[in-house]
């Protein structure tokens, strides 16, 4: 028997079938599922290897037969019975049946059973034959990894799984998979699970030297594509810094002249607050004049009157007594400085403060009770409002220069800030 199974494997189907017809039928030997098994799987073996139709045929009938006789003299709780049993229902089509069965057997088995794989094989192939790809897939790698632990060399677990993975279109799974079940069978010298692998293996392989090269046709496309864009991206960069770089130099410019601006804007601003200012003056001291004008004019009118009626009724004493009785030109000197003082402070009010703010602690202008300025704040008022000549400001308030000069010479000594023009800082308050 054991001679028998060996030829089978090797592809002598033929000289095995002679070797068992040679064993003698001893009761044993009827009762012995070993031998019957032994037939069965030569004649399937023959059965894969027939092309002819009608040869299948008739292996087929053999193997029907031979299943019937397992499960006649098969305990029912053995796995040959189980197993043939639901051989025999798969070949009538009797898909749940079988699969049922089989489970019902499979739920019993502890991983050291070996005939786990085996029923396990069986299980993925029941499923396959239902059309239920997921579990047939499922219980080929449960078998697969049932066969790796066994340490088992010739299986056919790993090779179905790498056909249904191929059809599925997993090319790499699928040729990494072949190709461990071909190293596996040659290290088992097989030669019938040789036979079965190279039916598939140079498609397989075809199949998966085709993915290689679509995956480096693809990896050398995507990086020519990177190579271009790694390029245009460069060209972009060196554009960009370029333009940036003009860029800064347009904005360091437009600082620039927004700093001139700025500083024009700021100067217009003061010139606009000085013209507003200035004109502000003006107006008041025009109105000073036309006051001070019309003022003269009207007492000017009441003399003439006085001296008309004298002239028609008196005599040359009575005018020379009326010309002597009349006002000074010192009286309306200090007349026109009152009205100056008091016009002067309605347009700035703090001037005696602000301008005492510059003077030293214990050296600033007092003013006395009855006055609004001193001769000295009268000389700053008037460099206040832009009279900065000493010649003018004498002739204004009927000062010598010497005079208007030793008074602010002794502002300046009086000063904050030695050396620095008072004059400045009097225009800015």
């Amino acid at each position: 028997m054991n001679l028998a199974d060996a030829l089978n494997k090797i592809g002598k189907h033929e000289n095995a079938l002679s070797v068992l017809d040679r064993v003698t039928r001893t009761e044993a030997v009827r009762k012995d599922t070993y031998f019957y098994y032994l037939y069965h799987t030569t004649y399937l073996s023959c059965y894969n290897d027939e092309t002819e139709a009608a040869k299948k045929q008739a292996f087929m009938r053999r193997i029907r037969a031979y299943k019937d006789t397992l499960v006649a003299i098969s305990d029912p709780s053995t796995a040959s019975y189980v197993t043939n049993k639901c051989g025999s229902l798969s070949l009538q089509g009797k898909w749940d049946e079988a699969i049922r069965l089989l489970e019902g057997y499979y739920g019993s088995c502890t991983d050291d059973n070996p005939d786990k794989a085996r029923v396990e094989y069986l299980l993925a192939e029941l499923y396959l034959g239902k059309g239920d790809m997921p579990l047939a897939k499922h219980y080929l790698i449960r078998a697969s990894i049932t066969d790796i632990a066994n340490a088992k060399k010739v299986y056919m677990s790993l090779q179905q799984l790498a056909i249904l993975l191929f059809r599925e279109g997993d090319i790499e799974r699928a040729y990494n998979y072949i190709s461990c079940s071909l190293e596996d069978v040659n290290f088992g010298k097989a030669r019938y699970r040789i036979i079965d692998i190279s039916e598939y293996l140079p498609i397989i392989k075809a199949a998966n030297d085709a993915r290689i090269k679509a995956d480096r046709d693809k990896a050398l496309f995507f990086l020519l594509v990177l190579s271009v864009l790694v390029i245009m991206l460069a060209a972009l960069f060196l554009f960009i810094r370029k333009k940036n770089r003009k860029l800064v130099r347009v904005k360091q410019s437009l600082a620039e002249q927004n700093g001139r601006l700025q500083e024009m804007t700021e100067n217009l601003t003061r010139m606009n607050g000085e013209i507003q200012e200035s004109n502000r003056i003006k107006e008041e001291y025009i109105g000073l004049l036309f006051n001070i004008c019309s003022e003269y004019i009207y007492k000017q009118e009441n003399e003439r009157k006085a001296l008309l009626k004298i002239v028609n009724t008196g005599s040359m004493a009575d005018i020379s007594k009326m010309l002597r009785s009349q006002s000074s030109t010192t009286e309306d000197f200090k007349l026109f400085i009152n009205k100056f003082d008091t016009i002067f402070l309605s347009i700035l009010p703090d001037f005696v403060e602000s301008f005492n703010a510059l003077l030293k602690e214990g050296e600033r202008v007092q003013v006395k009770d009855g006055e609004l300025l001193t001769p000295e704040l009268r000389i700053y008022a008037l460099i206040r409002l832009g009279i900065n000549d000493n010649s003018k400001i004498a002739n204004f308030l009927h000062y010598s220069l010497q005079t208007v000069y030793n008074y602010r010479l002794k502002m300046r000594n009086k000063a904050i800030i030695p050396g620095k023009d008072l004059a400045v800082q009097v225009q800015k308050l």
